[in-house]
């Protein structure tokens, strides 16, 4: 993890990306077990281009505005609910979006926060 602060951002952030799914993909593997089944393609893949996409808002410094592309995976995981034969569907949904919530939020803050910094200083001299 020391290495990755040295190497540069993008490095730290692929790092952290990595991590992030790693500690995902345990979440769904321990919802598993009790009987839940969340959405775990989709949940990978949201999180993927969610930590991408707020991750490259710094790198590439694009509007704002772009990030709203996130919002149509949200509503695929419902989707492909409503297209799925289980018991409880809202579990399923609902842990799928803890799972996101849970696992890849606080690494986003903790990425987002050093570019953030490092572009406030950077403005600031």
């Amino acid at each position: 993890m020391l290495c990755s602060i040295f190497l540069g951002p993008y490095i730290f952030t692929g790092f952290y990306i990595f991590l992030s799914l790693i500690c995902l993909m345990e979440f769904f593997s321990l919802v598993k077990t009790t009987g839940i089944r969340p959405h775990r393609s989709i949940g990978y893949i949201a999180a993927l281009i969610i930590f991408a996409s707020v991750a490259g808002r710094y790198f590439i410094q694009f509007e704002t505005k772009w990030l709203l592309i996130n919002i149509p995976l949200f509503f695929g995981i419902f989707v492909r609910e409503l297209y799925k034969k289980s018991k409880i569907p809202f579990s399923n949904i609902a842990y799928t979006f803890l799972g996101l919530l849970y696992t890849i939020v606080p690494f986003i803050f903790s990425t987002v926060l050093p570019l953030f910094l490092a572009l406030i200083i950077i403005n600031w001299l």
